[in-house]
């Protein structure tokens, strides 16, 4: 799955974004990214992995119909998601799956 942070500029999406990593870390769920504003294209491009099958990225609301089209045939399984906690609960409701099946748990 991948999500697309979105929403209009300085409203906290990076570090809402931020937050919920944390807040994951600690729960000892890894989480793994790479920080490349203006370069994401080229990774994303590549679609989903086995090691990573979801992804988030932060995109500007004016740049959304942009992206999401740009990876659509490599993501195809993909929502817009905003920095609250429906967001975050959307985000949750993929890790929960992968660490009940990796883990055995709900971290």
């Amino acid at each position: 799955m991948l999500f697309l942070l979105t929403g209009e500029v300085q409203i906290g999406k990076t570090r809402w974004l931020e937050k919920l990593v944390a807040d994951r870390v600690e729960r000892d769920v890894p989480c793994a990214g790479v920080l490349a504003p203006g370069q994401w294209v080229a990774l994303l491009r590549e679609g989903p992995t086995t090691a990573f099958p979801h992804a988030l990225v932060v995109v500007r609301d004016y740049l959304a119909d942009d992206a999401e089209a740009l990876l659509s045939d490599a993501w195809p399984d993909r929502i817009r998601i905003a920095p609250d906690e429906e967001g975050r609960a959307a985000v949750l409701s993929v890790a929960l799956v992968r660490c009940k099946s990796t883990y055995g748990d709900e971290r």
